[in-house]
């Protein structure tokens, strides 16, 4: 729960008032994560190390509406549809995606 709670807080200071795609990696080994770029964006395919400091650079994406997002892990792929404001967790054997109610606040 910590360590949950811990992301959240991370999630809310590390953006302005946005909506975006935010993927945490809580698996052992690297991901790779794709985002569509259908509502706004770059495309672009990003590598997420295990246990990384989370930042808006390394983990977030930022979107204005539902995307597909496929993750790589251990040469598994899947691929899905996440609203924005969604917060995907990323672990050895599932993925979770959390669509959040409204967009994060920074700390001013």
């Amino acid at each position: 729960m910590k360590a949950a709670l811990s992301l959240t807080l991370l999630f809310a200071s590390a953006m302005q008032a946005s909506a975006m795609i935010w993927v945490s990696n809580q698996a052992a080994w690297k991901i790779t994560a794709q985002i569509s770029n259908r509502s706004g964006g770059s495309a672009g395919t990003y590598t997420i190390p295990p246990n990384a400091w989370e930042s808006r650079s390394l983990n977030g994406w930022a979107r204005k509406g539902e995307e597909t997002v496929t993750i790589k892990l251990n040469g598994k792929s899947k691929s899905f549809n996440a609203p924005a404001n969604s917060h995907v967790f990323v672990y050895e054997d599932r993925i979770q995606v959390i669509k959040a109610e409204s967009d994060a606040l920074a700390f001013n």
